[in-house]
């Protein structure tokens, strides 16, 4: 497993991708240490869930943790 790709980095790259395809590029090309993905337009409902996959996991981990106990 390759720890120099992060969520972070994955985004970025879905996010580059979708702005290519909309933009009007017939396909994108996402490169990641478990290899190269390429793209098409009919492909962008893919990426668009993807993207929401990875900002619903950025957004549980920076969910504030309680730090006392909660008597209730």
């Amino acid at each position: 497993m390759a720890t120099g790709y992060s969520i972070y980095a994955e985004l970025r790259d879905i996010r580059a991708a979708l702005k290519d395809l909309y933009a009007g590029a017939q396909s994108a090309t996402i490169n990641s240490p478990s290899g190269s993905h390429s793209y098409t337009k009919l492909d962008m409902d893919k990426l668009t869930q993807r993207e929401l996959v990875l900002l619903g996991r950025i957004s549980r981990a920076n969910i504030r943790k309680r730090t006392a106990p909660d008597f209730s």
